[in-house]
Formats: structure tokens, C-alpha cells, sequence
């Protein structure tokens, strides 16, 4: 997924994995899996809790304009702290 990197200013792609979180606008998203190891179809939970598929995310926030901002990446993040 795209999406602004606060830790460089910038935009970049990241790897989503299980646990990951995300705003737009505000809104907080949590990344899911169905499987307690992360391995599987990743689907996206908001503030109210819908479900959708990342790619269902993606592009409805691609027609908007609009451009995530990660707030916590397990994936990249993970052996830093």
C-alpha cells in the first residue's frame, strides 16, 4: 500500500502485515488476517468496525485522492524499538 511514512516525509509502498495500523482522515484502520500467523488474505478494519480487502481500500481511497498515513508498521518497524 501507499502511504505517507511519517518517520521520512514522504510517500512510499509499504508491506502491510497483521496488526499494522493506518489513518485517513483521522480514522484509524487495523489490518487483520484470519490466521494467527499472518499468512493469508489481510482485510482492513475501521473505527466501526466493517471489514473490507485492502484492495477494496486502496482503490476507493485511489479515486478520492486520497493517501494513507501509516501510523504503526509491524512489518518494518518491528526490530527498531
Amino acid at each position: 500500500m501507499m502511504a505517507f511514512d511519517p518517520r521520512s516525509g514522504e510517500v512510499r509502498d509499504f508491506d502491510l502485515c497483521q496488526g499494522d495500523v493506518f489513518q485517513v482522515h483521522q480514522r484509524p484502520f487495523l489490518v487483520t488476517c484470519p490466521r494467527d500467523d499472518g499468512r493469508g488474505p489481510l482485510s482492513v478494519v475501521d473505527e466501526y468496525g466493517r471489514v473490507r480487502s485492502v484492495d477494496e481500500c486502496e482503490a476507493e481511497w485511489r479515486t478520492r485522492g486520497v493517501v494513507p498515513e501509516m501510523v504503526r508498521h509491524i512489518g518494518a518497524w518491528r526490530f527498531e524499538s
